[in-house]
């Protein structure tokens, strides 16, 4: 808009513009992408702005003085100076300045100081000799695209050392529950479900000599689950039997009392997944058979490689979540980014952990599985594509367990043994031998009575007939004796008779013939005597010694008949106490009972208070996506619209990437001199060193224009870096 123009008086050289209301200055806001080519940059000053025109003035030195015919209160509200020295060459250029004073002269004259403003200046040597330069601040992409048409949030994650409140809040929450209602009772046993002392070698990949069983429930109405699918919903159908069945059987059947350890209960478990209601097997480490009484679903012997999988479709999956459309659609997306949101993972039991938004692959796409244990209740909740790129096909999301969330809560059952089942299993065997052991005992003193009363009779006997016997011979040896006696007194007689015969007869002959008569027949006598006498004692004294040893044999037998039945005797003694021994032990087995049956069932394992964490859903996985508060947020948002983020990375400056305005601070600006007046280059590096906006619009310090980007989504790449390397 020009208001006149004023011939000089000087030799025409020169022209010059005065400008008025211009918000634009040396350091802090000036013009950029409003124009491409000089000659738009000048009729954009010239149309958008009132302006008073001086031409043919002489040459205009650089940042001096020029004196215009007009009065100073008519000229005090310019601000703004553009001169060109002529048309041809160097002088043709057009040079843009800062009034930096008007001074009165006098009422037709005024004096006027300017500096050059050497951005406008230089403006397109400038964008031709930017260099990489360290970026300290500056708007950048707020959305990539794959060529997808998906916008995906740009990460940028430099710390800005702003205020964020020290409470964020969370407008979304979600229940993370692996499987639903449906959870899994594993019960670990030392023998199989028959009562059998067995147990599978290397259940789980590892060497055990604990069976597992797995058994389904609904954990809010307790039901069994007893029908499961094979490969999907609709596929086989197999059937086990049901928890409550096999919790009585431990608890009663006395093969099976006392042989559980564990009942744990957890929410998911590798190779068993829920869908469409259905529990699903997905791998071919379970089997399905019969033990005693019982179907149950148990684990193959398998090695540690085929228990491992990378399978997915083995582990139950969460929902997907989007993150950007949780937290709500902005667009500056460093708010998608920690510390200033993030996803948090809570056991509602005071176990947490936080998941950086900017971290997954695919911010759209974040998702979860559940890894769980057989013999424990613990389960990892792990992020897949999270903190990790899949670089190689031997990749698996399990190695992402390191970032997964791990429940420290252990769940399990109590396990109750019937006390009178419990006894019998512990105690038969015993109280089966000492049963025995009595009811051998009676029939050996049953037997030793009867000996003993047979021994008594025998003794009787025997002692009689020894009596008798010993009468007899001691009657027999006597009249023996008598009769040797009298045999022998009647010889002596005899002899006698002999001898006074011989000695009268020897008297009546003659003395010679007497003599020796006599002596004959005295010695004959005597001789005869002596003779019988020796026999006499010899057939005495073998009389004697036969019923000597007769008696002693007799008393032999008789003493070693005694002693057994004094042990018979001893024997019978107790068999009335050992009768009352087996009824005492008898009694006592029957009183056991009695008291195990009165007595209350054991709990041989505490449980950790299951029915408290359903009633209130602890251990049941919530997510959070946390974000500022409103306040903070409006905060956030306003510093960032104004000068962008911290990026702090070497690159080519975005100078009109953005429609509305560009900030940019550099830290030792790098520009080539080519083109640009030397003097003017360093000041053009101080001003992009603290930092200045690039206004495209006449619109200056208005921050509430929009100001989305020029460029499209799929020229930057994750990071918010333009992919062709140059100045935008």
């Amino acid at each position: 808009m020009s208001i006149g123009v004023v011939n000089s008086q000087f030799t025409p050289q020169s022209k010059i513009y005065l400008l008025k209301g211009l918000e634009i200055d040396a350091m802090n806001n000036t013009f950029w992408g409003a124009f491409d080519t000089p000659e738009k940059q000048f009729n954009f000053f010239i149309n958008n702005y009132d302006h008073i025109v001086f031409e043919n003035y002489t040459y205009q030195r650089k940042d001096g003085t020029v004196v215009v015919p007009g009065v100073y209160d008519d000229l005090r509200l310019y601000n703004y100076l553009i001169y060109q020295n002529g048309s041809t060459g160097n002088k043709a250029k057009w040079i843009y300045c800062f009034i930096t004073s008007l001074g009165y002269l006098n009422d037709n004259a005024t004096s006027i100081s300017f500096e050059t403003d050497v951005i406008q200046t230089w403006r397109f040597e400038i964008e031709e000799n930017f260099l990489e330069s360290y970026i300290a601040y500056e708007h950048r992409p707020q959305y990539y695209d794959l060529g997808d048409g998906v916008h995906r949030p740009c990460i940028n994650t430099q710390p800005e050392n702003l205020e964020i409140g020290t409470d964020l809040i969370s407008d979304k929450q979600y229940l993370i529950d692996a499987n639903g209602i449906t959870s899994f009772a594993v019960i670990g046993m030392t023998c199989d479900m028959s009562g059998t002392d067995s147990y599978t070698n290397a259940q789980l990949g590892t060497p055990s000599q604990i069976n597992y069983y797995v058994f389904p429930f609904n954990r809010y109405t307790g039901t069994d689950i007893t029908s499961l699918k094979i490969g999907s919903a609709s596929g086989q159908t197999v059937t086990i039997s049901g928890l409550s069945k096999v919790l009585d059987a431990i608890r009663k059947n006395e093969k099976l009392v006392g042989k559980c350890v564990s009942i744990v209960v957890t929410n998911s478990i590798p190779g068993l997944v829920v869908e469409s209601g259905q529990v699903v097997i997905k791998r071919d480490c379970f089997t399905n058979e019969q033990q005693g009484d019982y179907l149950i679903l148990t684990y193959k012997a398998k090695t540690m490689n085929e228990m491992l999988s990378n399978d997915l479709n083995a582990y139950t999956k969460t929902r997907v979540y989007n993150i950007p459309a949780f937290i709500g659609f902005t667009q500056f997306t460093k708010l998608y980014t920690y510390p200033y949101s993030y996803m948090l993972i809570s056991d509602n039991n005071g176990t947490t952990k936080v998941f950086k938004n900017e971290l997954w692959e695919d911010m759209k796409n974040a998702q979860f599985i559940y890894v769980g244990s057989p013999n424990s209740s613990k389960i990892n909740i792990v992020p897949l594509n999270y903190k990790v790129t899949k670089s190689n096909e031997s990749y698996s999301d399990l190695i992402n367990l390191d970032n997964s969330f791990e429940s420290q809560y252990e769940t399990s059952l109590p396990i109750i043994s019937d006390t009178t089942a419990l006894m019998l299993q512990s105690s038969r065997n015993s109280m089966n031998v000492g049963l025995s052991n009595t009811r051998r005992s009676n029939e050996t003193n049953s037997a030793i009575a009867s000996a003993t009363g047979n021994a008594l009779s025998a003794q009787t006997s025997l002692q009689n007939n020894l009596n008798l016997s010993v009468t007899a011979r001691n009657a027999n040896l006597a009249s023996n004796l008598n009769d040797l006696h009298n045999k022998s007194n009647m010889i002596n007689a005899s002899i006698g008779a002999i001898g006074g015969l011989s000695g009268g007869i020897a008297s009546a002959l003659t003395g010679n013939i007497g003599g020796a008569v006599g002596s004959l027949v005295g010695a004959g006598l005597s001789i005869g005597q002596t003779a019988m006498q020796n026999q006499i004692n010899t057939k005495q004294t073998n009389l004697q010694n036969a019923n000597a040893l007769a008696n002693a044999n007799a008393q032999a037998s008789a003493n070693s008949q005694s002693t057994a039945i004094g042990n018979q005797l001893r024997q019978l003694t107790t068999q009335y106490q050992n009768q009352t021994n087996i009824q005492n032990a008898m009694d006592s087995y029957n009183a056991r009972i009695h008291d195990a049956q009165a007595t209350a069932d054991s709990i041989v394992t505490g449980s950790n208070d299951l029915m408290r964490q359903i009633a209130l859903d602890l251990n049941t996985f919530v997510l959070y996506v946390y974000r500022p508060t409103d306040e903070y947020k409006q905060k956030l948002e306003k510093i960032w619209n104004m000068r962008g983020y911290a990026t702090n990375t070497i690159d080519y400056p975005n100078l009109r990437s953005k429609i509305s305005w560009n900030y940019i601070q550099t830290v030792k600006c790098n520009i080539k001199g080519t083109n640009i007046d030397p003097s003017d280059l360093e000041k053009i590096k101080r001003v992009f060193d603290n930092g200045i906006t690039l206004w495209h619009n006449k619109n200056v310090g208005d921050y509430s224009q929009n100001n989305g980007e020029r460029y499209s989504y799929t020229q930057c790449d994750k990071y918010g870096n333009y992919k062709e390397k140059k100045v935008h």
